[in-house]
């Protein structure tokens, strides 16, 4: 995989909640799965 974006710059909220994730929890999971450089120095 050479690139990757998400339009995750807006809070999603639903009520009194929010219903998205953070990005650096995104990236966390991503770099456990994906084999790209740059997500393996967030572990």
């Amino acid at each position: 995989m050479d690139w990757i974006h998400f339009d995750i710059a807006f809070p999603v909220e639903h009520g009194n909640r929010a219903t998205g994730y953070g990005p650096a929890l995104i990236c966390a999971l991503l770099a456990s799965h994906l084999d790209v450089p740059l997500l393996k120095t967030l572990q």
